[in-house]
């Protein structure tokens, strides 16, 4: 903050009590001495003499006081600044002037401590609320989730029929709990998301993703939403578009993006997903035909729990969280999102992203050979059918036998379920890495259950190249390998 400025003051304003009482002194001094020079007279002088003598004693007196008085105030605001209200002691002298300072002084510190008092309150106040917060999000992560995770289990599993043919009358209205049932989880998952991402526990990955398929499994994800909408999609890039990121979160991005230009288009249109890049920037545009957004609600577009319609008046359900998440997730890569709102119509949310055309030459499909290890033959057939437009692949069941075949072929890839043989495969891994060639060879662990860091050291290049059966798809794993492989030369064979 800057410090108020002061009128210029003249030379006689800076001079201290003593010189304006010697000066005095001097111009009394001067009097007696010129009455003394017209008259003559021995006692004017003595006059002019004892005149100077009293105004230096005067002048030194005043001065002493003036100095104690103003060092007792310069204590009592040390104290003031030391927040130390109820121990000012009085002001040195007894003039009404100093009677006056004093009641101002004890004024003044009476107000500074409520206010100080007031503040710690509000301080105390906020700690409270942020533990409060965080009690509620932990209770929501761990208490309201786990159940709504199992009662949507439980009712797609009555809806698939497991439990026998229901009447259509109890099939819609498990539908709709259904669908209640995924809208809680999806309010909580937001809430979770917007927690760990202002709390900086958002970790991202930093690999090559290719928006374009990106763009691709966000679209197959939303398809159902379109289709219910009445809403066609449409994806539009000239040519492959690699960016530095984490493809998962940059996914929920594009699917926020895309599902709510959905909600807000009327059916028979057509959202469209635009990919760009230019010099340093790759650009996304999510395009809808929707009615726009009203210019009062473009100020808070980004805001956590807004929307543009009122309660009453809103088609769609949504917790209002979704673009907020977006430009989080945005701005932790390093980009920036924004919107544009035509004079014809629609909106158009655009995404930039640092882009740096990748440095190596990505290689045809056919060029790839990847090495599969499962002890399950239809677990092979199934991830060997979804790694065929990839390159030639190679299932083994044993692994001893994936290391001598690594041995004899160079492979681009190895996917694995690690618990085969009595968990053998991560040692096979480890000594794999040993070989020539093969120390940054990508590893994708597809197993029945979670592995530690520990267990993965020396194992996957990433933490997160490790995937569950019960949680993660084939599709996932393969769509992993196809963003790895996109940016690595074919290995030449042995």
């Amino acid at each position: 903050m800057s410090e108020p400025s002061t009128p210029p003051r003249s030379r006689w304003q800076t001079y201290p009590v003593q010189r304006y009482a010697l000066a005095l002194g001097v111009a009394q001094t001067a009097v007696w001495l010129g009455v003394w020079v017209f008259c003559r007279e021995a006692p004017l002088l003595w006059g002019a003499a004892v005149s100077l003598l009293l105004t230096v004693v005067a002048a030194v007196a005043a001065g002493h006081r003036a100095r104690r008085t103003m060092g007792s105030l310069h204590r009592r605001i040390d104290l003031l600044v030391d927040g130390k209200y109820g121990e000012l002691p009085p002001v040195a002298g007894d003039f009404d002037e100093l009677r006056e300072v004093e009641a101002q002084l004890h004024r003044l510190a009476e107000a500074i401590g409520e206010r100080e008092g007031a503040y710690q309150a509000s301080l105390m106040q906020a700690r409270e609320l942020e533990t409060l917060k965080t009690d509620f999000v932990s209770t929501v992560s761990h208490e309201l989730r786990t159940p709504l995770t199992s009662m949507r289990g439980a009712l797609s599993l009555v809806l698939a029929g497991t439990v026998g043919e229901l009447p259509s009358r109890a099939r819609d209205l498990l539908r709709i709990a259904q669908q209640n049932t995924e809208r809680l989880i999806r309010l909580i998952n937001d809430i979770l998301d917007i927690e760990k991402i202002e709390g900086g526990h958002v970790q991202l990955r930093r690999e090559w993703c290719e928006l374009g398929a990106l763009a691709q499994a966000t679209i197959r994800s939303v398809e159902t939403l379109a289709a219910d909408a009445g809403v066609q999609l449409s994806l539009e890039a000239t040519r492959d578009v690699f960016v530095t990121g984490d493809s998962d979160r940059l996914v929920q991005v594009l699917t926020n993006l895309v599902s709510n230009a959905i909600k807000h288009s009327p059916r028979g249109s057509t959202v469209r997903v635009r990919l760009e890049a230019d010099g340093a920037t790759a650009r996304i545009h999510v395009i809808d035909q929707g009615p726009g957004i009203p210019p009062e609600f473009r100020a808070r577009v980004f805001g956590r729990f807004q929307q543009a319609e009122s309660h009453a008046a809103r088609k769609s359900t949504g917790t209002g969280l979704g673009l907020a998440i977006a430009r989080s997730l945005v701005e932790l890569h390093e980009g920036t999102i924004s919107f544009d709102c035509p004079e014809t119509g629609g909106s158009i949310f655009t995404i930039a992203l640092p882009w740096t055309p990748p440095t190596v030459t990505a290689a045809t499909p056919v060029g790839y050979r990847i090495l599969l290890l499962d002890d399950d033959l239809g677990m092979l057939s199934v991830m060997a059918t979804l790694c065929a437009p990839l390159g030639e692949t190679f299932g083994v069941r044993a692994p001893r036998e994936a290391l001598e075949a690594a041995k004899t072929t160079r492979y681009d890839a190895l996917i694995i379920d690690p618990s085969v043989s009595d968990g053998e495969g991560l040692a096979m891994v480890r000594a794999l890495r040993r070989l020539p060639g093969y120390a940054d060879l990508p590893v994708l662990l597809f197993s029945t259950r979670e592995y530690g860091t520990e267990e993965l050291s020396g194992v996957v290049l990433q933490p997160q190249h490790a995937f569950v059966k019960s949680r993660d798809g084939e599709a996932e794993v393969v769509r992993r390998l196809k963003a790895m492989l996109a940016v690595r030369r074919p290995r030449l064979a042995a």
